[in-house]
């Protein structure tokens, strides 16, 4: 997971959009162990390839962070595209333990548990914008 998080934090550092906001490494990375341990959990334990919306607490508290660290909407699905990548670069380096039989499930399973956490982060991040919204009109 380490490996993967580096490789996600160095590309997302080579985007001019997302640099753009300044960001620790710590503030960008806060909820990435937690949603890529879930994508991990996912493979594990939940063989269903689609449809499977569980709650990712994460996801939705990196939507709210996101909210609050001036991002839209566009730069949170940049940075899961990212995460995508680096997911399946890991699992390209390490063919030599992948499951033949499965490989094809294993990168759905993954893609739609991206997605799914996507979802939920760009969902968490809306409310915050409609609340915000909101406490200004009644202002």
């Amino acid at each position: 997971m380490a490996i993967t998080m580096e490789r996600w934090l160095s590309r997302v550092e080579q985007v001019k959009e997302l640099t753009a906001l300044p960001l620790s490494p710590k503030e960008r990375t806060a909820y990435l162990p937690e949603m890529i341990a879930k994508v991990t959990s996912r493979l594990r334990l939940t063989r269903t390839i689609e449809g499977v919306d569980t709650l990712c607490p994460a996801a939705v508290a990196h939507g709210q962070i996101r909210y609050r660290q001036q991002y839209t909407a566009p730069l949170i699905a940049q940075e899961s595209r990212i995460l995508q990548v680096c997911i399946f670069e890991t699992v390209e380096r390490n063919m030599a333990a992948v499951s033949f039989p499965t490989l094809m499930a294993d990168v759905m399973i993954v893609a739609d548990e991206v997605d799914s956490q996507l979802k939920q982060t760009i969902e968490s991040f809306l409310t915050m914008q409609r609340e915000q919204v909101a406490s200004g009109a009644s202002a």
